[in-house]
């Protein structure tokens, strides 16, 4: 986003110091709490999601929904959003002004500031809100 803005004609030294954060959005369909009940996924899952970086070490509980008269059979009752967040701290305002790279930007944030896309959908997973179908589906795609 902040390349984007960039090429869009800000001003570094404007951006720098204006920007708060930057939020990235994807909707998932959310599991039905009415009928949605743990389930063991396939090894091939897990390991498709571990190499997306959703999972690291424990393999958190995971549901699936079985359909109900409140969802229509479906097991999904609308959406959820997943969303990766960056907050504009001291450090990565001076980054952005000095025109550093994405990467360098990134490299001031903390714990505090950044929580990745993949690390949210872990929590949407752990929480009984999604399946891994609709996580792996909405995670941009690696190229190479």
């Amino acid at each position: 986003a902040i390349v984007r803005l960039f090429e869009m004609g800000m001003e570094p030294f404007a951006l720098g110091n204006a920007l708060v954060g930057v939020i990235h959005q994807r909707l998932l369909r959310r599991l039905c709490p009415h009928c949605r009940a743990p389930y063991e996924y396939h090894p091939q899952v897990i390991n498709n999601l571990k190499a997306s970086g959703v999972i690291k070490k424990k393999i958190p509980p995971l549901y699936k929904g079985n359909g109900c008269n409140r969802c229509h059979g479906q097991g999904y009752i609308g959406r959820v959003s997943a969303v990766e967040v960056l907050l504009i701290n001291d450090k990565m305002g001076i980054a952005i002004s000095d025109q550093q790279s994405p990467e360098q930007i990134l490299a001031h944030a903390t714990n505090e500031s950044f929580t990745s896309l993949p690390a949210y959908m872990n929590f949407l997973l752990q929480t009984g809100n999604t399946v891994p179908g609709e996580v792996l589906g909405a995670l941009p795609r690696k190229s190479g």
